[in-house]
Parts: C-alpha cells; sequence; structure tokens
C-alpha cells in the first residue's frame, strides 16, 4: 500500500512548527537555504492572524518561499484559516489548518503516494514526539498515538 496522505491534529503550536518542519524535511525546494523554522512560523502566523493582518503576512511567507536556493520553486497558497505549500517537481501539498482550538497540519503526495518522503516525515516527527495518521487513499494505515 502506498502513503498517499499524512495528517496530526495538535493543541500546542510549538508542536505544530515542529510537525511543519518534519514535513518540509524531503523537500528541497523547502529546505535550501530556507531557515524551516521561520517558514513554519509564518505559516502559523497567517493561521491564526486576522484577516487585516494577512496581507503583509502572505507577502512574508512567499519571501521566505522564494529565498530558496534552488531552480525551482515552491508555491504558497492561501485562503481564509488555511494555507499550503505546494512543491514544484511532485505537486505535494503541505497543509496548515486552523480550527477553533488546534491545528492540522497535513501532507498530501497526491494519488501516487510517496513511501520514502513520508516515511522520512513520520520518522523526523517522532523525534519530536508527534505521530501523524498515515493514508492510503481514505484508508488508514498508521494510526495517530498523540
Amino acid at each position: 500500500m502506498r502513503i498517499t496522505k499524512i495528517g496530526v491534529h495538535l493543541f500546542d503550536s510549538d508542536r505544530v512548527g515542529c510537525a511543519l518542519q518534519a514535513a518540509f524535511r524531503p523537500f528541497s525546494s523547502l529546505t535550501e537555504g530556507v531557515d524551516g523554522s521561520a517558514l513554519a512560523e509564518a505559516m502559523i502566523l497567517w493561521v491564526n492572524a486576522k484577516r487585516d493582518e494577512q496581507p503583509g503576512l502572505a507577502m512574508k511567507l512567499i519571501g521566505l518561499v522564494w529565498g530558496t536556493t534552488t531552480e525551482q520553486i515552491s508555491t504558497v497558497e492561501v485562503w481564509g484559516w488555511e494555507v499550503a505549500l505546494r512543491t514544484p517537481t511532485s505537486g505535494t501539498k503541505i497543509r496548515l489548518r486552523r480550527y477553533m482550538c488546534s491545528h492540522y497540519v497535513e501532507v498530501d503526495f497526491g494519488t501516487e503516494g510517496s513511501e520514502s518522503r513520508a516515511l522520512t516525515i513520520l520518522a523526523a516527527a517522532e523525534r519530536s514526539g508527534i505521530r501523524f495518521d498515515a493514508y492510503a487513499g481514505e484508508e488508514r494505515i498508521l494510526p495517530n498515538y498523540n
């Protein structure tokens, strides 16, 4: 079974930042020349901001993503209380959503999935004490133990 998506609900912003940084790890368009903690913080600020604050935060987020030293750059997608980074080669979407009292970090690898990238992210997150749920399509194959 191929892992097509992983996700985790978190209540602590520090853990959200760690989950996002783990999600960035296998993607050079998000790691080469980019400060992962600043990128994660910018995403968290976006989803927690009031609407009138979001335009300036979007420009900061785009500036961080465009600061990469790779030839191909990820895209930034923002709306409401959700922000996503889409990687240029695989089209993987790293999404952060805010709910009333929690955040949801999701990495969607698309229908083909990506076992190696998923395992890299899961291992990096585990080192921070974070366990993602993993899915093959809509079927959960690895449970979240948070």
